[in-house]
């Protein structure tokens, strides 16, 4: 959509479409002229959520390589300041004894987290580039608004907690 041509409700509008993909034709879905089935798949959060996931792995195993005894640098005294933050919510919490619980926290945590930073974004920085460049007709860039992927990353914490009381 040009900017140019746009009411304030289209612009709120164009903020409120996912990149969506029709799984029974797979096409792009038009945010346009389509309403929501449930054989649609929001691509743009699922991409911006494994592409974070990965950022965090990639951040947590670089500090944990580079790992010192002695004076650690900015970026490991935040990484421990985390990790620290986390386990003592966790312990305060949690009495038992189970070694699942907190780095289930922790990666929950540290995700949502970054979900959440990617609102720090200009809001159609991103947007724009998929629009202009990509060609793309919608783009969501903060996976945490998406319901669908609160509601999963909620569900497959309690199918750990359920499994790992079990087991």
């Amino acid at each position: 959509m040009a900017s140019e041509n746009m009411t304030p409700q289209d612009y709120i509008g164009h903020h409120l479409n996912n990149l969506q993909l029709d799984l029974r034709t797979f096409s792009l879905v038009d945010p346009h002229n389509h309403t929501a089935t449930f054989w649609t798949l929001n691509i743009d959060s699922m991409f911006f959520s494994v592409v974070l996931g990965l950022l965090f792995l990639a951040m947590f195993r670089s500090v944990a390589k580079k790992a010192t005894s002695g004076v650690p640098g900015k970026f490991q005294t935040f990484i421990e300041m985390i990790i620290g933050f986390v386990h003592g919510s966790v312990k305060d919490m949690y009495h038992g004894k189970s070694k699942v619980i907190a780095p289930l926290a922790l990666t929950v945590f540290v995700w949502v987290f970054l979900m959440n930073l990617m609102d720090l974004l200009p809001i159609d920085f991103l947007p724009w580039i998929g629009e202009h460049i990509l060609g793309l007709p919608a783009l969501r860039v903060v996976p945490s608004a998406d319901v669908n992927i609160t509601l999963s990353m909620a569900l497959g914490v309690f199918i750990l907690i359920i499994f790992y009381s079990i087991k």
